[in-house]
């Protein structure tokens, strides 16, 4: 799995802070009948569990096929709006996340197919 069960949590933490902190539409976990959010699922053969998690979805529609000026201005604003909560947040004990660094020098960037995805239409 690219990401542990604490690296999860982590990231539900941190989405839990963009929605009691800013206006932002966010998925939010869903939880498991005994309330937790994260599951490993071992995996016949494989050494580690894999880790995963259900989040809700986020009414909206996928504007991949609209790239309208208007519509990168909004994702321009939208992600000025994520680093502006990134600067400002504190993280929880515990918390722990992977940086695209981390990614690349292990070796992993398969887990980050996003990353990989802007970085060629950046060419």
């Amino acid at each position: 799995s690219c990401h542990g069960a604490d690296e999860i949590r982590s990231e539900i933490a941190w989405l839990h802070a963009i929605g009691q902190d800013t206006d932002i539409g966010i998925p939010t976990p869903v939880g498991r009948l005994d309330g937790k959010t994260v599951t490993e699922v071992a995996i016949p053969g494989e050494v580690n569990p894999i880790c995963c998690a259900v989040y809700s979805w986020v009414p909206g529609v996928m504007i991949d096929d609209r790239l309208t000026e208007a519509n990168v201005s909004r994702l321009g604003t939208l992600m000025a709006q994520l680093h502006d909560h990134a600067a400002g947040f504190s993280p929880p004990d515990g918390f722990r996340i992977r940086t695209f660094g981390y990614s690349r020098d292990r070796g992993n960037a398969g887990c980050y197919p996003h990353v990989t995805t802007i970085a060629v239409i950046m060419q």
